[in-house]
């Protein structure tokens, strides 16, 4: 497991705690990552201070395009990893069953289907027929994988990693399909209902 422990200047990270948070991760999550190689999976790890307060941000990367996300705020570097990791830990059992077939699934040479993101500063724009390609207005671009998921495991995979919705493909009626986490809670599905 590779480790990358990123901090403000003002908090101090011991090479003990290091050497904690380390054993810490490859003890709670070699068992859900099981078929995953050690080497495999990225550890990151941001500890940033506020005000009375410390935030501690855990990303981790899998094989098979797995991402376990989770933060948490406290009075203490520790005791924020404690609770951040928890929070991922509680979320690893919910879907136990359901991840380790997501995994499995997604295990084999399977077809995904690649979108490009861009995002555009529409404060500076007057005019809303412009043109996507004009980078005048385009803040960032990126490329990510739209994977064909089950309901099911869209709203998994939207859970564990943290997201505030996720585009995908369902594997049953091959349509793009959106889920999102709404205000008061409840998750919400968008089926074009257009074979992809």
């Amino acid at each position: 497991m590779h480790l990358e422990i990123k901090h403000d200047p003002s908090i101090t990270i011991k090479q003990s705690f290091r050497e904690y948070i380390l054993d810490s991760l490859k003890a709670n999550f070699l068992t859900y990552l099981s078929g995953v190689q050690e080497d495999e999976i990225n550890a990151n790890l941001n500890f940033t201070s506020g005000h009375n307060s410390i935030s501690c941000y855990i990303v981790l990367h899998g094989g098979h395009h797995i991402l376990l996300r989770s933060d948490a705020n406290s009075t203490s570097s520790s005791s924020a990893f404690e609770m951040a990791i928890t929070k991922l830990q509680n979320k690893m059992r919910k879907y136990k069953d359901k991840f380790n077939t997501y995994k499995k699934r997604n295990s084999a040479d399977e077809e995904h289907h690649h979108f490009q993101k861009t995002i555009v500063d529409y404060d500076k724009i007057t005019d809303y027929s412009f043109d996507i390609q004009d980078s005048e207005y385009i803040l960032e671009e990126k490329s990510s994988i739209v994977e064909r998921l089950s309901s099911v495991e869209a709203v998994m995979k939207m859970d564990i990693g943290g997201f505030g919705g996720l585009c995908y493909i369902d594997i049953e009626t091959k349509s793009l399909c959106f889920v999102y986490k709404r205000e008061d809670g409840n998750i919400s599905f968008l089926d074009s209902k257009k074979a992809f």
